[in-house]
């Protein structure tokens, strides 16, 4: 409803700020394909957000006294669902927890590794030593962003801080 449009709109303006995807679709390997994901990225977007509001909203009737909101998904899914359906939903939400994970923090090591390291401090590195930079880079990054998850109480106040910063910061 009118709450499911307000979090679409913001999301799609978020993305459009968001470096993990502008790297998937800049690395195609022509116009036509970058443009052709383009349009399916919106369209994506727009059939998850809706299934994942549909979900949430559910489970607001289904689950209306819950210790533990931030995971509605998976108490609606393990809970209410056929194992089948379960089993997609859950696997669909690890997947995207993984792979954006992964990505971001793949996208800060090849900034670090190529904005900073290859183009002010070695700046005749060969593609090995970049690639070996690259990847001290990233798990140097991945140890910094598991003590930085340590400090928030659920994903959902990390989440929020994350998009406030992009929102606030990086899109405009």
């Amino acid at each position: 409803t009118i709450q499911a449009i307000g979090y679409i709109v913001p999301t799609f303006f978020l993305i459009l700020g968001d470096q993990n995807m502008l790297q998937r679709i800049g690395a195609a390997k022509d116009v036509k394909t970058a443009k052709r994901s383009g349009k399916g990225l919106v369209i994506a977007e727009v059939v998850v957000c809706v299934l994942i509001i549909l979900v949430v909203t559910t489970g607001i009737f289904l689950v209306p006294t819950t210790d533990h909101p931030d995971t509605i998904i998976f108490q609606v899914a393990v809970g209410f669902l056929p194992p089948l359906v379960a089993g997609f939903i859950l696997s669909g939400c690890m997947a995207f927890v993984v792979t954006t994970g992964d990505s971001y923090i793949l996208s800060i090591a090849s900034n670090i590794t190529y904005d900073i390291w290859g183009r002010f401090i070695n700046k005749e590195a060969t593609d090995k030593q970049k690639l070996m930079f690259l990847r001290v880079s990233a798990f140097v990054m991945a140890f910094l962003a598991y003590i930085l998850g340590a400090f928030f109480p659920d994903i959902l106040s990390v989440q929020m801080y994350a998009y406030s910063m992009y929102g606030a910061s990086i899109t405009p």
